[in-house]
């Protein structure tokens, strides 16, 4: 998948203007730093991912071998995997509070409705990115554990 988004990026997607678009975003509504940062730089966000995967894809491999140098790489995916997802929690509160506010002659019970949808969206996430975390910090502790260590020693 990621070999196909960089497929997509590289000869479909519009860089180009993609950055023209990220350094005239201060003109109109203001985008969030970060964000415009990943626009700006979307060929190496892709390709980043993509380095990650064939590493992962590795370190997979070197594991069902029972290839020590496999373990300790999938400990360090793993750790990335519980920081991107501690990130991308906050990066979705970030997005959530950049977001335009609804109009002010907008219907009360849609700014109700609307801002129980964003909380419904903040919280879901929030909780499936602690679970994640929890998953991968779980199968650290595994692959560090004394039993684990002397399968692959």
């Amino acid at each position: 998948m990621s070999l196909f988004q960089n497929l997509m990026i590289t000869f479909v997607f519009p860089v180009t203007e993609m950055h023209v678009a990220a350094q005239q975003s201060g003109n109109g509504q203001p985008m969030p730093a970060f964000f415009r940062f990943i626009l700006g730089n979307i060929r190496l966000f892709f390709l980043f991912f993509l380095a990650i995967s064939a590493l992962t894809l590795a370190a997979s491999i070197g594991l069902l071998k029972r290839k020590n140098w496999a373990r300790i790489a999938f400990i360090g995916i793993l750790a990335f995997g519980i920081l991107w997802n501690l990130g991308g929690m906050v990066a979705g509160y970030v997005l959530f509070a950049s977001m335009p506010t609804v109009p002010e002659n907008a219907p009360d019970e849609f700014q109700r409705r609307f801002d129980l949808f964003s909380m419904g969206i903040m919280v879901f996430s929030a909780l499936f990115a602690v679970a994640m975390a929890g998953l991968c910090g779980w199968i650290i502790k595994r692959l560090c554990s004394s039993d684990i260590k002397r399968e692959f020693a």
